[in-house]
């Protein structure tokens, strides 16, 4: 849905002779975002705070709690028709909420279907550094993401190649995580005796 909300706004955009907004859309989109970015990260984070504390636990606190300011930033953009507000949106809608919580997912998840197959594969070393880990990756994500919305609010160059080299670390970090995880967890050899 966030995806088909960027393609309107991208091919749909409002002029003044056309008036704010076709009624069909206001209909069909408000509803959308005020569920997407406001009431379901309310519910998530609220079931997250009773939850276990994983490695990805703070990338989906993150996440979640930036859909009410995706949710903001968007209707700015709608109202005040600033193009930088709209590049604003798909940045923290794109790497801020999806990026975020995907990165969480990734996080979480692999160790967890590893010890999910067989609890001796996941060794508790692995998964401790998992956890610091994944907080290196988070600071490097947020780092991105203020860079990258510095860099689109400012119309900074420099920014904008911050941004990006933030993001290819951040995700050359995450493949480092995840696959000494995925190297720890292989099936050890049985000594034969």
């Amino acid at each position: 849905m966030p995806f088909v909300l960027l393609l309107y706004g991208y091919f749909f955009v409002p002029t003044h002779s056309q008036g704010w907004i076709e009624p069909w859309a206001l209909g069909a989109l408000v509803p959308a975002m005020v569920a997407i970015w406001l009431i379901h990260p309310g519910l998530c984070l609220s079931s997250l705070a009773s939850g276990a504390r994983g490695p990805g636990l703070r990338h989906w606190q993150l996440g979640l709690a930036l859909g009410p300011a995706v949710f903001l930033v968007g209707i700015a953009a709608w109202f005040w028709g600033d193009v930088r507000l709209g590049m604003l949106f798909g940045w923290l809608a794109v790497l801020g909420w999806a990026g975020t919580l995907f990165s969480g997912l990734l996080v979480s998840t692999v160790p967890w279907l590893i010890a999910r197959r067989d609890s001796s594969r996941a060794p508790a070393d692995t998964l401790a550094w998992l956890s610091g880990g994944s907080h290196l990756s988070l600071v490097l994500h947020g780092a991105a993401l203020v860079a990258g919305a510095g860099a689109i609010l400012a119309q900074s160059d420099p920014l904008c190649r911050l941004a990006g080299g933030l993001v290819f670390v951040d995700g050359a970090w995450l493949l480092v995580l995840l696959t000494r995880v995925l190297l720890d967890g292989r099936p050890r050899a049985q000594a034969q005796g």
